[in-house]
């Protein structure tokens, strides 16, 4: 019964000094507001974008993207605004305020659709960076030389299908000019029209299926991108209210103490 009458006792004297409560509660909101003036939140942008590929397949696995983010990103903890600037062609004052930079994977068993994030302490200074950061990784010597051999491959490829879809059409039409000229009266042992115009198909499917994939045989791009106040960002309104928060825990504790020291019971 005692020591649930000093519980009692407790609550009334926390009662009695709403005042002193108040006066740190109020300090710590007029310190929360001194704090998110000065405050900056931290920005990230997130772009989704494809990785290089063929054919839908990609041409690099991931790790390989990884460690190139990676690298830009240790240039950023250890501040080497200097080197970035050389490495990515933009000033060093746009850099300054990048916090870190990472990439990742849309999902585990794809390495084309990647993740994109860049955080920093201003908006425009993250998007900017974003497209820098995707055009430094476009313009990698092994990443241009690979797509260039992908390429000149299926050109070639290419160029040999079409010269032999022209052979076919040409025989099909020397073919026809014979039939008319001789009134019916030629005959083709063992020659069945129909097996050019299977072999003419077949060659015109080779060749669609190699442009489609002349065209799916593409750098870094672009799908979408959006920039947004970070989530381990606090906001203004969110820092004075735990200002305010810790300013009433404080007038808390110091009543506490007061109560458990006897001071209170001497003041009154």
């Amino acid at each position: 019964m005692d020591k649930e009458f000093n519980i009692q006792y407790l609550l009334k004297c926390l009662l009695k000094k709403t005042r002193l409560i108040a006066f740190f509660v109020c300090t710590g909101v007029v310190v929360g507001i001194i704090v998110s003036f000065f405050y900056t939140p931290t920005y990230q942008t997130v772009t989704l974008i494809s990785a290089p590929r063929k054919n839908e397949k990609a041409l690099f696995p991931f790790s390989t993207i990884n460690s190139l983010v990676e690298n830009i990103n240790k240039e950023i903890e250890n501040k080497s605004y200097i080197n970035l600037a050389r490495y990515m062609s933009i000033p060093p004052e746009k850099i300054n305020k990048i916090e870190n930079v990472k990439i990742d994977k849309l999902s585990k068993n794809n390495d084309i659709f990647l993740k994109l994030i860049i955080q920093a302490k201003d908006r425009k200074c993250s998007v900017n960076f974003s497209n820098s950061l995707l055009n430094y990784l476009k313009k990698q010597r092994f990443i241009k030389n690979r797509l260039t051999q992908e390429r000149n491959f299926i050109l070639q490829t290419l160029s040999i299908y079409k010269k032999q879809l022209a052979n076919l059409e040409q025989t099909v039409r020397d073919t026809k000019k014979q039939l008319l000229s001789s009134n019916g009266k030629t005959n083709f042992i063992g020659f069945n029209p129909a097996n050019l115009d299977i072999s003419i198909a077949n060659v015109k499917e080779k060749i669609k299926s190699l442009q489609y994939m002349l065209n799916n045989t593409r750098n870094f791009e672009v799908i979408e991108t959006h920039t947004e106040k970070s989530p381990l960002s606090a906001s203004k309104k969110g820092i004075i209210i735990i200002c305010g928060f810790l300013g009433l825990l404080v007038g808390i504790i110091i009543t506490t103490f007061k109560f458990c020291s006897g001071t209170i019971d001497k003041e009154e």
